[in-house]
């Protein structure tokens, strides 16, 4: 009987913490969608629950970059610049709330981003 009280939630635990946290944050990352326009960059979320954020790139104190081998990666916006870095853990990838997470081409968007948010100051 003691396995059975403690075992069985040991075991939901061990397989939540080695493939749930990867599904979950696949999951998340397939609900979000990123846009960027003349004067905002936007990052809408479907899941769970549906937000949407948006930083103003005349006022967002700083931007940062991090990019694969494959031109891919995450661009980062105002505070979430400041911690930026690759998440593995759904809850890392809620401190990136401001941030495109791996987008294609992501030095591309920073041009544009950049280039976007000097011609409106």
């Amino acid at each position: 009987m003691p396995f059975g009280l403690l075992g069985i939630p040991m075991v939901g635990a061990a397989a939540y913490a080695i493939v749930g946290r990867l599904l979950v944050a696949y999951w998340r990352r397939a609900k979000t969608r990123y846009v960027l326009t003349d004067r905002r960059a936007i990052i809408a979320n479907t899941w769970p629950g549906t937000s949407v954020r948006s930083v103003d790139l005349q006022r967002a104190p700083m931007m940062s970059i991090t990019i694969r081998r494959d031109g891919s990666g995450t661009l980062a916006f105002g505070e979430s610049a400041a911690s930026s870095g690759r998440y593995s853990t759904p809850g890392e990838m809620r401190r990136m709330d401001n941030a495109f997470v791996d987008i294609p081409d992501v030095a591309s968007v920073r041009e544009i981003a950049t280039v976007t948010g000097r011609e409106r100051r």
